[in-house]
């Protein structure tokens, strides 16, 4: 501890090399995975980390962000710590580095941190989930470091994300404590705002997206649709089909826990409820979705292929059907062939050659994807694990290592390989 305070008295004095240096050689240490030695470094690099310049700062928070991603708990918990420390001290990197970069980018990376916090929240082992958790009420909403606007804002970026996960959570016995803890900092913190501030309200985007799937795995192409429509100004709730009578699905939860997993760094983006079915062929429970986003511009998410082959859209239009509805719709084949007509995602209107009408009254924004996404799907995911590839450039990390730690989707022949 006199050595990592030493360390943080001289910083200033020290070339950016040299800075450079030390905070590569703390962020090694981490990885020693020995906690009776590594638990003192977070501490002191979260702190000397804000010392780099911008472009020697996000380096080291990659480096650190591939420790997050891996299956050593230990490690991941140290990062986790690391990553509170910074933002608990955030507020220093301005007045040293703020003619370096633009204040909104400076920003950006601290939201940035947060998001990898949630993302370690939502991860299937335990350990590190905890300790995701401890970290967002010991160095964050309980911090003294941080004034109550300060907590304001991060709540406003996470708090919504933070209570989802935590609903969905298996508690252990341990783990009762921890969140008994956790949540009591954040009840102090919003008592305090409300006290010293004034009212707690958190503001909500005004549209909302419906996007409904199996989603056996969930892909970077789901992923990239899902960014895109909140980029649009959309709260996404992504729905998890019970099961699906053409596909022999993986378990709901096993599919739910990956869904988790791979949204938990995104903002704005978050799970249906499981307590709350949605048929879409059914109208009553259409007229539910559209009470639970009363107020809310609300927007259906189907692919073109859905809208082209789903029998619902082959019935009658009735009161709260399915045609009603507005639509986001995303290309899975070339607009001629599905007959994709409706608005661009700036509200103009689309190209209409050689296209029929979708049997839909509602407004109908098309969105396509870069190629790259395109080609993406689960399907090539789960063939490629049948046939032993690599997946981590179609599937979030820590949802691969779940895969192959869980034996998902693996077959005999693959299953026993990797064994």
């Amino acid at each position: 501890q006199a050595a990592g305070m030493g360390l943080i008295s001289i910083i200033d004095r020290m070339p950016l090399e040299q800075r450079n240096e030390i905070a590569v050689e703390l962020g090694k240490g981490l990885e020693i995975g020995d906690y009776q030695f590594s638990k003192y470094i977070p501490d002191y690099l979260g702190v000397i980390m804000l010392h780099l310049p911008p472009r020697e700062l996000d380096e080291l928070v990659c480096d650190l962000e591939k420790l997050l991603e891996g299956d050593n708990g230990q490690v991941a918990a140290a990062v986790l710590n690391t990553f509170g420390v910074v933002i608990e001290n955030y507020c220093i990197y301005g007045k040293l580095f703020g003619s370096h970069e633009a204040e909104k980018d400076t920003e950006t990376r601290k939201y940035r941190l947060i998001n990898l916090i949630v993302k370690g929240f939502a991860n299937y082992n335990n350990t590190i989930s905890q300790e995701a958790f401890w970290t967002f009420g010991m160095h964050i909403f309980g911090s003294h470091k941080l004034s109550p606007e300060e907590k304001y804002r991060i709540y406003c970026h996470c708090g919504k994300k933070l209570m989802t996960l935590w609903e969905g959570m298996e508690e252990s016995s341990l783990g009762f404590f921890y969140n008994a803890a956790v949540l009591n900092q954040i009840y102090g913190f919003i008592s305090e705002y409300e006290l010293k501030v004034g009212n707690f309200d958190v503001p909500e985007p005004q549209k909302a997206a419906f996007f409904p799937g199996t989603f056996d795995p969930f892909s970077l192409s789901h992923k990239a649709i899902a960014r895109e429509i909140r980029d649009m100004g959309c709260e996404v709730y992504l729905a998890l089909d019970e099961f699906s009578w053409s596909k022999k699905t993986q378990p709901r939860l096993q599919r739910r826990k990956i869904l988790s997993m791979s949204v938990a760094d995104e903002e704005n983006m978050y799970i249906f409820p499981d307590d709350i079915p949605v048929n879409i062929a059914n109208p009553d429970d259409l007229a539910v979705l559209k009470e639970i986003f009363k107020g809310k511009e609300l927007f259906f998410v189907a692919g073109s292929d859905v809208i082209k082959n789903a029998s619902c859209y082959r019935l009658e239009p009735c009161d709260n059907s399915i045609h009603s509805f507005n639509h986001i719709i995303f290309k899975r084949e070339s607009q001629e062939q599905t007959g994709i007509e409706g608005t661009d995602r700036d509200g103009s209107n689309a190209d209409k050659r050689g296209s029929m009408r979708y049997p839909i009254t509602g407004r109908v924004i098309n969105l396509s994807l870069e190629e790259y996404y395109e080609d993406i799907s689960s399907t090539r995911i789960r063939e490629n694990i049948d046939m032993n590839r690599d997946i981590s450039n179609l599937i979030d990390t820590v949802a691969q290592n779940y895969i192959y730690e869980n034996s998902l989707y693996l077959r005999e022949p693959a299953y026993k390989h990797i064994l």
